[in-house]
C-alpha cells in the first residue's frame, strides 16, 4: 500500500499494446479459435453434445465465447499496463488514459455492433474478416505514439483479414494466424525494451 501511495501521476496515454499484453491477447484468440472450430465441427456432427444446440443457442454460445475473449483482452491490456507503469513508478490513470479507456470502449461497442448488423443480415462469412481488419484500423487509430512497429503490425492484420476472403473456411484459422501474429509482436517489442 504504502508503494502505491508514491506513484507519480504522468501526462501520457498510458494504455499502450506492449510485450506481455499482446503475448496474452494472442493466446486468447488462438485459444478462441480452437474453442470455436470445436464448438462449429461438433454442431454439425451428431455424436457430439453440440449437435443438440439450435442455431440461436449456437450463435448465443459463440457470441459468449467472443465477449470472453473480449474481456481477458481488455483485462490483459490493463493489467500489463498497470505493471508496466508501476514498475517505472508511474500511477496508471490521468484524465488522458481515461480518454483513451473510453473511446477504446466505443470503438469496440462500434465493432461489436457491425459485427452483429453482419450476423443479423446473413453475411457470417464476412464477420470474421470484419473484425480482423477493423482491430488493424483500430490499433491504428489508437496508435498516439505514431510507433512505426504498430503501424506495421496493424497492416499485418488488416492483411490478416482479407485471407478469409480469398480462401475458402479459412475465417478461423486467420484468428490463430493473427494470434501468432500477437505472438511475434509481443516478441519484437520484448527485443526491443532489452536492447
Amino acid at each position: 500500500m504504502e508503494k502505491h501511495k508514491q506513484l507519480v501521476p504522468t501526462t501520457s496515454m498510458n494504455f499502450a499494446l506492449r510485450s506481455r499484453p499482446s503475448f496474452f491477447i494472442g493466446t486468447y484468440l488462438i485459444v478462441f479459435a480452437l474453442v470455436t472450430k470445436t464448438v462449429l465441427s461438433g454442431f454439425v456432427t451428431d455424436a457430439s453434445a453440440f449437435a443438440f444446440l439450435t442455431v440461436d443457442l449456437l450463435e448465443m454460445v459463440l457470441l459468449l465465447f467472443s465477449l470472453l475473449l473480449l474481456l481477458f483482452g481488455l483485462l490483459a491490456l490493463f493489467f500489463g499496463n498497470r505493471s508496466h507503469l508501476r514498475s517505472m513508478g508511474y500511477a496508471l490513470w490521468n484524465k488522458k488514459s481515461k480518454k483513451v479507456m473510453w473511446l477504446l470502449f466505443l470503438l469496440l461497442g462500434i465493432g461489436y455492433t457491425l459485427g452483429l448488423y453482419l450476423l443479423r443480415n446473413g453475411y457470417e462469412l464476412y464477420i470474421i474478416p470484419t473484425c480482423i481488419v477493423y482491430y488493424g484500423f483500430m490499433i491504428i487509430g489508437l496508435n498516439f505514439s505514431k510507433h512505426l512497429s504498430l503501424y506495421l503490425f496493424s497492416l499485418c492484420c488488416i492483411c490478416i483479414g482479407f485471407l478469409p476472403l480469398c480462401v475458402d473456411d479459412f475465417g478461423l484459422y486467420s484468428i490463430g494466424i493473427l494470434g501468432i501474429a500477437q505472438y511475434i509482436f509481443s516478441y519484437i517489442q520484448h527485443r526491443k525494451r532489452r536492447f
